[in-house]
């Protein structure tokens, strides 16, 4: 009888044994399989972000494509093409961009390309009119000059002189005076998911446009030279409002390459730069930490530039020069 009860005991034993056995195999055999389906879910590269499952079904979470400039850039085959503006146009989480093309022929003009970024790829508006019209034309024979463009909750804002002021104009009432195109005003647009569509028209008052914001100044020099054309472009960086504080300052052109931080400092209405130190890429210079390289007024015409250390490359260039936005 106890031989019997024994080995039931052995038996019941041995079963368990087998049970526990199979269970640990088949949990170990699940939970690999699931580690190794996770480890060959393909994930896209160039992409920020972290990929996460959930212990019940694989799911990945990826955030947006985020692109380059070079991206952007490459869609306007223009190699001097400038990029404004950033935000989201189209509201769809990721950022695009405003880029500033040039085409020269007999004259120059100017064309704005809104850029989106459409599921990792740079693809840009083309609207059956040239962008930003009718407040804004570029490549026509009536240009508006280069305005400060900005991008906010989907509204693009242009704010500059010589917007919605046409001189091609025919109606007498419309005709655009030189004292007319120098009345900056501010246009919005947004994208409809297909084009570009112009908002409102907005004049700003003259204690508006009289104001030193932040962003970029640009001023430029050309002469004809002896067997090629001569010319040099000044970009003034303001990075805050007032003009105060550190800016930067870039001079480029022919035999030029100057790279340098300047300090803005008050002086009754107006603003002087100082010099304060050379910039990675500088190549030129032959300024000293706290000279006045120029000093800027305020107009309606954009800052008015009174040369000081620096001086301009043309003669022709020391009176009337401004910087505009």
């Amino acid at each position: 009888m106890k031989n019997t009860q024994k080995g039931s005991a052995t038996l019941l034993l041995v079963i368990l044994m087998l049970i526990g056995i199979g269970a640990g195999s088949y949990y170990f055999y699940t939970t690999q399989k699931a580690k190794l389906d996770i480890g060959n879910v393909a994930t896209p590269t160039n992409v920020q972000g972290t990929s996460t499952v959930s212990s019940s079904t694989e799911v990945q979470t990826v955030s947006k494509v985020t692109l380059t400039d070079k991206d952007f850039l490459a869609v306007v085959e223009d190699p001097q093409g400038r990029i404004l503006a950033r935000g989201d146009i189209d509201l769809d989480g990721t950022e695009d961009v405003i880029i500033l093309n040039i085409q020269c022929g007999a004259s120059c003009g100017v064309s704005l390309f809104p850029v989106l970024n459409k599921n990792g790829k740079a693809v840009r508006i083309n609207s059956p009119e040239e962008n930003f019209a009718p407040a804004f034309y570029g490549s026509s024979a009536a240009k508006s000059e280069v305005p400060d463009v900005t991008i906010k909750n989907g509204i693009i804002t242009l704010t500059g002189p010589g917007l919605d002021c046409m001189k091609s104009t025919t109606k007498e009432d419309d005709i655009c005076t030189e004292e007319k195109w120098r009345i900056a005003k501010s246009v919005t647009y947004k994208f409809d998911g297909k084009n570009i569509v112009q908002l409102s028209v907005t004049p700003l008052s003259v204690a508006d446009q009289l104001k030193i914001t932040k962003g970029t100044y640009r001023f430029s020099e050309f002469t004809q030279g002896v067997g090629s054309n001569q010319s040099w472009y000044y970009q003034l960086n303001i990075k805050q409002d007032g003009g105060l504080g550190l800016s930067g300052l870039n001079i480029d052109g022919f035999q030029t390459a100057i790279v340098m931080n300047v300090n803005g400092v008050t002086s009754g209405n107006n603003v002087d730069f100082i010099f304060d130190s050379y910039g990675e890429g500088n190549m030129g210079g032959r300024y000293e930490k706290g000279e006045v390289l120029f000093t800027v007024k305020p107009t309606v015409a954009g800052l008015s530039i009174e040369w000081k250390k620096m001086e301009p490359f043309l003669t022709t260039s020391i009176k009337g020069s401004v910087f505009k936005k």
